[in-house]
């Protein structure tokens, strides 16, 4: 099986950000609704306020009374987001995490449009227009990419494997002809396989990576 086409429900890390998002937007607008009217602020004044509004239009108040429109584009930004991380799942955790956070956040105002026919803002800080936690999650999971897209270490952008021992990278004992590495699973988890950066994943009662084959114990790869 080609790894770079492995369904993204095996892919706990994107799965986790998406969801949290999700989560998160989701649970926060069900209580500002259920405890503020519309228009209410707690507190009053300040510079930051939680104040209950109905948004028709986009992000921060964009496109105003085009819902149909943008839950049409809500549908095409899904599936690209999907298309995306399936096609990079080889990739650096950060794209995956980039890529979660904004399916997640697209996910939680499509459910607002679809079920209320708007979007529930509540977050009002300063001269900004007022936001939400979708609208959070998307920011930052595009600011990851921007970061990604503009970085200058080639390993992050790309997930291409790091040099052992380089600055930035992994330090690792590698014994190419016995086929180990000696490294920590935290490590592998995090950063993806320190051999070929290939997602590790958890498969029969192991951890192992897909690409290369390595599977790894509490003391590292065997």
């Amino acid at each position: 099986m080609n790894p770079g086409w492995v369904s993204w429900v095996k892919d706990p890390f994107f799965l986790l950000a998406a969801s949290s998002a999700f989560s998160l937007d989701q649970v926060s607008k069900a209580i500002v609704l259920n405890r503020l009217f519309y228009g209410q602020s707690v507190p009053y004044d300040g510079f930051f306020r939680i104040t209950l509004t109905s948004n028709t239009g986009g992000a921060f108040g964009l496109f105003p009374d085009q819902t149909m429109v943008l839950v049409l584009a809500s549908f095409v930004a899904i599936g690209i987001l999907f298309f995306l991380y399936r096609s990079h799942a080889l990739s650096s955790p950060l794209l995956r995490l980039s890529l979660g956070l904004q399916l997640g956040g697209a996910l939680g105002n499509l459910v607002d449009r679809i079920r209320l026919g708007a979007v529930t803002d509540f977050i009002d800080v300063g001269p900004w227009p007022i936001f939400n936690v979708a609208d959070a999650s998307i920011v930052v999971g595009i600011l990851l990419l921007l970061f990604l897209l503009l970085s200058p270490n080639k390993q992050e952008r790309t997930g291409q494997p790091r040099p052992y021992g380089a600055k930035g990278g992994v330090s690792l004992t590698v014994d190419r002809s016995a086929g180990m590495v000696q490294g920590d699973l935290g490590t592998a988890l995090l950063l993806g396989c320190p051999l070929c950066n290939t997602e590790v994943r958890y498969t029969g009662g192991v951890w192992l990576c897909p690409g290369c084959g390595v599977t790894y114990g509490n003391r590292g790869a065997q």
